[in-house]
């Protein structure tokens, strides 16, 4: 009986560590942490922009005027719902 005590203790312990360490890995801490730089409430939206499209040239905000536009940036963080989000979004633009 005092044998499973210590063999349950023990894997409890391990368990423990194990979720100790994913929680260490994916919450963000330190230089750049979203703590630091403010909400995302406080951001400036809008104005002047350049990015890059898919085929490698400058885009801005002035390429855009007067064009009914989506910026997307789901790609660039997960796999599966991005893409049938941006299909969602092509298939209603093209109604």
């Amino acid at each position: 009986m005092q044998m499973q005590r210590r063999t349950l203790l023990a894997v409890a312990g391990v368990v423990a560590l194990l979720f100790a360490m994913a929680a260490w890995l994916t919450i963000p801490s330190g230089e750049g942490s979203s703590v630091e730089r403010g909400s995302p409430a406080a951001a400036s939206i809008g104005g002047a922009f350049t990015l890059t499209d898919q085929d490698g040239r400058q885009v801005t905000e002035r390429d855009l005027l007067g064009k009914p536009s989506v910026i997307f940036f789901g790609f660039t963080s997960c796999p599966d719902i991005c893409p049938t989000t941006l299909l969602m979004i092509i298939r209603r633009s093209s109604i």
